[in-house]
């Protein structure tokens, strides 16, 4: 490997819209987003052929509803009110925006003559994610890969990620009722705080002869995310699968088309709710009557889903300076409990569209100015709970980003 300096840096100043429905609607914020890669001499090394590089990244983010809080619980956290301190509702969560300013360290070390003498590659990453606006919410990842090329055309490769600690948001754990009716300040709210490991082992091949223009790519994951208690009924443990092919129609035009199912098993747990009799003409209290509201329950729980989602991409280059993108998922989600009071989870299902467009023109060497807009539209259905009829659940997204990129 050749022992000069070089160094990347690349600067991206997004300016983006977003719209969005219930959540936010008509807020404008702007990115900022810094990253610097710089590889020096001594961070270069060959040891018993081993090329080893170190890589160091900070940027900048805005998120303007860091917490997913829908309108309403946006105008409750803002008003500080003393019932909600008192329930914990929203410790720790200090503001619905937040700036992110992560940090990340990377080594790589590759050699030509791995397994079989094939090319192998290996990568540990840790970055650091601290909010500024939520410390709380600041949190480490972490991550290896090793890649290994298998044929002339196939390379398999394994990859693990770790999340040791991240604090989500504040869920309702219990309730006390001193009046004959919960109210908000008789609820007790605890910090839903969990970790979670990711795996993945993928395989991608290019094809030769009369499809010499088609890769395909095949992926397994396994995650498990583990919550913190008291919240068990919230565990995950998913398994997924990816089929992916890959058109390089020609040097111009290259196109994408996947799909990926997750099947995700969350433990039957027993959880408080606060829930009206008339809705289940259920007597929660024992008095004798179903005609009371805002009552304290224990009703078992269940969040296992099955998830499809399909993507669709295509990239043209209409010139050589200029690459125009588009992508289009749609996701369905469909929650599997079969608990008769389980009003948030029972028959719900989820449709989700999103719509991407994305175009970069390299201005001069180096210099890339990038836009893109997206649209995001979610549709949900909740049988199960006969309190949200009438309420509108679903929601849409868009937003325009535009950004310069520079690397020298």
């Amino acid at each position: 490997m050749s022992n000069r300096r070089w160094k990347e840096c690349a600067l991206i100043m997004w300016v983006c819209y977003s719209g969005r429905r219930p959540v936010v609607r008509g807020s404008v914020f702007v990115f900022l987003v810094l990253m610097t890669v710089v590889d020096k001499p001594q961070l270069h090394a060959q040891t018993n052929g081993w090329n080893t590089r170190w890589r160091g990244k900070i940027g900048m983010e805005r998120d303007d509803n860091i917490f997913h809080l829908s309108t309403s619980q946006m105008l409750k956290m803002g008003t500080a009110d003393t019932l909600f301190r008192q329930s914990g509702r929203y410790n720790d969560m200090k503001s619905i925006e937040d700036v992110i300013i992560p940090v990340s360290l990377e080594f790589e070390a590759s050699i030509g003559n791995g397994i079989s003498s094939l090319p192998l590659s290996l990568q540990a990453e840790v970055e650091y994610q601290p909010y500024t606006r939520n410390p709380k919410r600041s949190h480490f990842v972490l991550g290896v890969t090793a890649q290994q090329k298998v044929s002339e055309r196939g390379r398999i490769r394994l990859r693990s990620e770790y999340i040791p600690s991240l604090f989500w948001k504040n869920y309702l754990a219990d309730a006390t009722d001193l009046t004959g009716k919960v109210n908000e300040g008789e609820r007790i709210y605890r910090p839903a705080t969990y970790r979670e490991w990711d795996v993945s082992l993928d395989y991608k091949h290019h094809f030769e002869g009369m499809l010499h223009w088609l890769s395909g790519m095949a992926v397994v994951g396994y995650r498990a995310r583990t919550y913190d208690d008291p919240f068990p009924g919230r565990n995950q443990r998913g398994l997924r699968g990816t089929a992916e092919l890959e058109f390089d129609f020609t040097k111009r035009w290259s196109a994408e088309v996947g799909f990926v199912y997750e099947s995700v098993k969350s433990p039957v747990a027993e959880e408080i709710m606060i829930l009206d009799e008339p809705d289940y003409m259920m007597d929660f209290n024992n008095d004798l009557d179903v005609a009371d509201h805002n009552r304290r329950t224990v009703q078992r729980v269940d969040r296992s889903r099955s998830d499809g989602l399909i993507h669709v991409a295509t990239t043209i280059k209409p010139l050589k300076k200029l690459t125009l993108q588009a992508q289009f998922e749609h996701l369905r989600r469909h929650y599997n409990s079969q608990e008769p009071i389980d009003p948030a989870n029972r028959g719900r299902v989820d449709n989700r569209n999103s719509f991407e467009l994305g175009v970069d023109y390299n201005l001069v060497w180096g210099l890339h100015i990038q836009a893109k807009y997206s649209l995001e539209k979610q549709m949900t259905n909740t049988p199960g709970d006969p309190e949200s009829l009438g309420e509108t659940l679903d929601y849409e997204v868009r937003t325009l980003a535009v950004g310069l990129k520079w690397r020298f």
